[in-house]
């Protein structure tokens, strides 16, 4: 295949072939439709629309034209290096007339509502001034169409690693950057406003649903309707035992509250009136319980003896939800809405040793009995009740022990110490209290309920002038010298961005690190656009790689060496996708898509050989693997890992979920004659204009060290032996 130098000369005389006879070039109304605001007569616009469309059919015919020549078979333009050819067309036709217009800063109806800002975003802010009649001829108007299809479509490709971590977008040259727009629904807490005027934001505690998809702190504490009981110091503690006062927050609202006492009838729901509540209104008769209501937790106690042989009465619990039949029925007679509870188990279990006291303690009574002994326990409880009412009241009917059991599962015999110890122990057991699950109706809609919004979010990025070069060439004609030199600038340019990939994502990484101080993220800001929807992760760990290799034979070195890094990446890889909440995020998003999500390593070359080895590097049926590497040195000995998106839109459109995107914007190869010192030359100068953009704040780093070692371990195994 023929070289860069080749490719742009032929993209050139194709070009010039293409539009030699459309007249394309004195035809100043192209660039007016492309970018002027000033208003054309019908006639005029339609004949510019035709040009503007000739010119990009003649774009087009010039690319299949070289895409289908034997001479640059395998050449692959890429969708987005075409379109930064085709943005660039029109206005290269009259650079003149573009410069023109570019001299009053206007808007435009633009995608992403963007600006342009000066006559710089075209890169020709410098030789405006020269841009007449005099010094700008026909041939020169051709050239710079020429120059600039060649150089657009040729040097916005980067190199693999670059366009894997930051996949190229071209923008519209007359665009001054990038908008980046999210839209996420959110849970969010209602709130009363303050009358001091204390500011608002944050009363919201807004949550993006895709972070709640798997936060239990989340979804679980955010039960507004339920009937909590509010123990009030003074007013109802006749209610409670008190001896379990704690705090609940599963309404949203924190509120003290305590397990019920057995045998009192007891109104629910005027027990479980908050502050919050009551401010909107007493509850009344349009309030009801729900028919669900259930019987979830039963406290008792066993009493023993201390050394002084006083008592020591202390209390437990056991989970009633889980066994059946702990859930209140409608009763076959009497009032539609009365409600029953039959429960009885002998399934209930006490060990000895593990279990604690209602307070979470270790028991002084059961740490003297025989150690890791199981006590079955047989509970009869009985309750009533009435969904309209909201009256409930549960009876502890009968509690005992039913048998004793070793660590090894065997019956204890009754005529045993162990046996009698803990028999003594158990004739003390008595029921104390109880909670109930139970839920407010809304149909009279005292409750919102659940509050959710969809918030917009807007990022614009500028996209900058990069420094430019310029190519000295001969006065006369197009091709020649100048082909070879401009395909130099396109090359040198690929440099530049390829280093700026790798600078920017080390910068990244950095900025990830000092963002995660400790595992917390304290400038949640400044980590990517993704942060609406992953929680920011960074995770940099050191591998030693002559700690985890052990093989004394060299044909297994390379196999071992590999298996190595793919334990520890597999591991990485799932500690990322799981504790970002990257997980939940490409679930909601893609999961009906069937697109797999992808994990992008980059390497240096010599770690790159050990991943690629025998088929490529192996993460787990759920992952794709995108491996790619760079001699960039700045990369050193790590490894980097995050993920991306790889889908047909990858080119077109930012993604949250992808690591990041380069910003193209098509710019003018200028093409002036000077004359400096009695010396006239024509100068050939592209400016380009790009921007690498993380989006991503997940990453995984990894240190390599100890590949010297493991190599020279066949040496120090002989000289051990």
């Amino acid at each position: 295949m023929a070289n860069i130098k080749d490719l742009v000369k032929s993209i050139g005389s194709t070009l010039k072939t293409n539009v030699s006879s459309t007249g394309i070039g004195s035809n100043d109304n192209i660039v007016n439709v492309t970018i002027s605001s000033e208003s054309m007569d019908e006639g005029t616009a339609v004949s510019a629309k035709a040009g503007v469309n000739n010119l990009l059919d003649s774009v087009d015919n010039t690319i299949s034209a070289i895409l289908s020549s034997e001479e640059f078979a395998g050449v692959d333009f890429k969708e987005h290096q075409i379109q930064a050819a085709k943005k660039i067309a029109a206005l290269a036709v009259n650079p003149k007339l573009a410069g023109q217009a570019l001299s009053n800063p206007r808007s435009v109806d633009a995608p992403k509502d963007a600006v342009i800002v000066s006559a710089e975003d075209l890169g020709i802010d410098d030789i405006t001034t020269e841009l007449s009649t005099e010094t700008y001829d026909g041939e020169s108007i051709n050239n710079a169409l020429y120059y600039s299809v060649a150089f657009n479509i040729l040097a916005s490709r980067q190199d693999k690693f670059a366009e894997t971590w930051f996949p190229t977008i071209v923008i519209d040259p007359l665009i001054s950057g990038l908008s980046i727009d999210i839209e996420y629904t959110s849970l969010f807490t209602e709130f009363e406003r303050d009358i001091k005027g204390t500011a608002a934001k944050d009363k919201f505690n807004k949550t993006p649903i895709i972070k709640a998809m798997y936060d239990p702190a989340v979804i679980s504490k955010n039960k507004k309707n339920k009937a909590i009981p509010v123990l009030r110091d003074g007013e109802n503690d006749e209610n409670f035992l008190t001896e379990l006062k704690h705090q609940n927050d599963e309404t949203g609202v924190v509120i003290e509250t305590a397990p019920l006492l057995f045998g009192t009838n007891r109104d629910i729901l005027g027990l479980s009136q908050t502050d919050e509540l009551i401010a909107k209104g007493i509850m009344d008769h349009t309030d009801t319980l729900d028919r669900t209501v259930n019987l979830s937790k039963v406290y008792y106690s066993l009493t023993g003896k201390d050394d002084d042989d006083n008592d020591v009465k202390e209390l437990f619990v056991f989970d009633t939800s889980v066994f059946p039949h702990s859930n209140f029925t409608y009763s076959t007679q009497a009032h539609s809405k009365d409600l029953t509870l039959t429960f009885s188990t002998g399934s209930a279990v006490v060990n000895t040793t593990n279990t604690k006291t209602a307070k979470n303690a270790v028991s002084a009574n059961l740490s003297k009995l025989a150690p890791d002994y199981s006590i079955n326990v047989e509970l009869v409880i009985h309750g009533d009740g009435n969904a309209t009412y909201g009256d409930v009241v549960v009876y502890g009917t009968s509690i005992k022990m039913l048998q004793v059991r070793d660590a090894a599962g065997n019956l204890v015999p009754e005529d045993s110490d162990e046996y009698d110890a803990i028999k003594e122990l158990f004739d003390t057991i008595k029921f104390e209290g109880y909670d109930l699950e139970a839920y407010r109706t809304n149909s009279n809609l005292r409750t919102r309920g659940r509050t959710i919004t969809t918030d917009k979010y807007t990022q614009i990025y500028q996209v900058p002038m990069r420094t430019g070069y310029t190519a000295m060439s001969p006065v006369s004609g197009f091709g020649g010298d100048t082909d070879a030199k401009l395909a130099a600038q396109i090359q040198m340019i690929g440099i530049d961005m390829s280093m700026e990939a790798v600078q920017t994502l080390i910068k990244h990484a950095e900025r990830l690190y000092n963002a995660t101080v400790n595992g917390a993220v304290v400038i949640e800001e400044t980590v990517g656009i993704s942060r609406h929807f992953v929680n920011t992760y960074y995770s940099e760990t050191d591998m030693a790689l002559d700690e985890f290799v052990d093989s004394k034979s060299s044909k297994d070195r390379l196999n071992d060496i590999k298996s190595a890094f793919e334990i520890h990446l597999r591991d990485e890889v799932y500690k990322m996708w799981t504790n970002s909440n990257y997980f939940a995020a490409f679930e909601i998003l893609y999961k009906a898509t069937g697109l797999k999500p992808t994990v992008i390593i980059g390497v240096n070359p010599r770690i790159y050989q050990y991943l690629s080895h025998n088929g490529g590097i192996d993460l787990g049926d759920e992952f794709n693997v995108e491996l790619v590497s760079t001699p960039n040195p700045l990369i050193g000995d790590k490894i980097y890992m995050s993920f991306g998106i790889f889908d047909e839109t990858r080119n077109s459109k930012p993604n949250a979920l992808n690591f990041g995107q380069t910003v193209w914007a098509s710019t003018i190869t200028t093409d002036i004659p000077r004359t400096i010192g009695g010396s006239t030359s024509r100068e050939v100068t592209n400016t380009p204009r790009y921007l690498h953009i993380p989006n991503l704040n997940v990453m995984s780093v990894t240190n390599v060290t100890g590949i010297d070692k493991v190599l020279r371990k066949v040496v120090e195994f002989r000289r051990e032996a």
